[in-house]
């Protein structure tokens, strides 16, 4: 119930620097699998520590976190995404897909602007993305197919054109969309995330 739930986050804050990169992860993942958005201490607290054991943080983690703060509608701060960008452009040879779509589907609901930082991660990203493309399920193509549309929609993403990020709309672009479109059953996020994007595009 509600008091639970305030105790249980009450009590992660009081303990949050004691959290390991794992308890980082997996405290907000849980949270926004159940639908929680972190109360304002908690998130501050959890950023904090995420940004202090960045380097410590391994694909998943990062997978996890980003997702999450995405599920939640929370953008990280900058200090936070910065960090996790870097360890993520560190480690991208040892993604899984699922860790993949989860990091680059979170970029495209952060909202942020392509700076240079993400133009690095995304070309790293999308050549882990044509060398694991045989091995996505739907729901992954799915999320990549979200983020390949904000590079069509989003102003700040569309140029200079990350060059791998072409090759993956050349190669993925289709396969995505159809997983997208076939879909019956779009979470909430996903009709959120397209709304979004088609508004952007009607007001551009």
């Amino acid at each position: 119930d509600a008091a639970l739930l305030r105790a249980m986050q009450g009590r992660a804050t009081a303990l949050a620097g004691e959290f390991n990169s794992q308890s980082v992860a997996n405290t907000v993942s849980a949270l926004a699998t159940m639908g929680v958005t972190l109360d304002e201490r908690l998130l501050r607290a959890m950023q904090g520590r995420a940004t202090a054991l960045a380097w410590e943080f391994t694909p998943q983690d990062v997978a996890h976190t980003m997702w999450a703060l995405a599920t939640m509608g929370v953008t990280p701060d900058e200090r936070l995404l910065r960090a996790m960008q870097g360890r993520a452009t560190a480690l991208a040879g040892e993604f899984n897909p699922q860790d993949v779509a989860n990091t680059v589907w979170a970029h495209a609901c952060f909202g942020i602007q392509c700076g240079k930082g993400e133009h690095v991660l995304f070309n790293i990203f999308a050549t882990r993305l044509l060398e694991i493309a045989s091995t996505l399920d739907v729901e992954e193509e799915r999320q990549v197919h979200q983020w390949l549309l904000t590079f069509d929609l989003e102003p700040t993403w569309k140029l200079p054109f990350p060059v791998r990020v072409n090759a993956v709309k050349h190669e993925l672009g289709e396969r995505c969309r159809q997983s997208f479109v076939i879909d019956s059953n779009p979470s909430k996020l996903q009709v959120s995330l397209s709304l979004s994007l088609s508004l952007s595009l009607s007001l551009s």
